[in-house]
């Protein structure tokens, strides 16, 4: 899972940066015109997109959710804000509240970042998306994944930081908004997401 400083280093990629900058000027412009929130802040948003995708397949958000989100934004922000307002879990109301107007915005510049900041090349491609994937093939696709990769997944998918390949019980509508999610992002073609995905029991 990303961290304040990993969340900085995607930004020293110029294209990210002002693909990053011409969103937020969007999101301000048409949701929320007073925000005052940084480009790391802004991103360590958009980071959250997903998480927020599966927070809302169930039609609301639940308690532990919002605090397991707030945590994961928590922990994105640039700076700390434990005992201040955080700007991402501020700005994160405005996106839960008008999230089918922004969503497909920020799967697309989600999808920009990845192409960016990963070697794709470096990732095998399905031949079909009825392949199976053994637990083995797919520990051993994850360590030939590139590392950011990895914490890509984790962070878009998954709250505990240990959990990238402990079998994770979810509900189905949960299970197929990750196949969307990943769909949107433009990763779905890959085997080790098939083999992430296929780390979840469906309930």
């Amino acid at each position: 899972m990303f961290t304040e400083n990993q969340v900085t280093a995607l930004l020293d990629f110029e294209e990210v940066e002002n693909k990053v900058e011409k969103l937020k000027l969007d999101f301000k412009e048409n949701e929320a015109p007073l925000l005052d929130i940084s480009n790391h802040d802004f991103l360590s948003l958009a980071l959250l997109t997903p998480t927020v995708e599966l927070a809302l397949a169930n039609g609301h958000i639940s308690l532990m959710e919002e605090m397991a989100l707030n945590q994961k934004a928590r922990r994105f922000s640039q700076g700390g804000y434990f005992l201040q307002k955080d700007p991402v879990v501020y700005t994160l109301k405005f996106l839960i509240n008008s999230f089918d107007a922004w969503r497909d915005k920020f799967y697309s510049l989600l999808a920009d970042i990845i192409a960016q900041t990963v070697h794709l090349d470096e990732l095998k491609v399905m031949k079909g998306h009825s392949e199976r994937v053994s637990d083995f093939e797919f520990e051993k696709n994850l360590f030939h994944a590139p590392y950011i990769f990895a914490q890509y997944m984790s962070t878009f998918f998954i709250n505990d930081v240990d959990q990238t390949t402990v079998q994770k019980k979810i509900s189905q509508i949960e299970y197929e908004k990750i196949l969307e999610v990943g769909n949107k992002l433009r990763i779905d073609q890959y085997l080790v997401f098939k083999g992430f995905c296929q780390t979840f029991t469906v309930k």
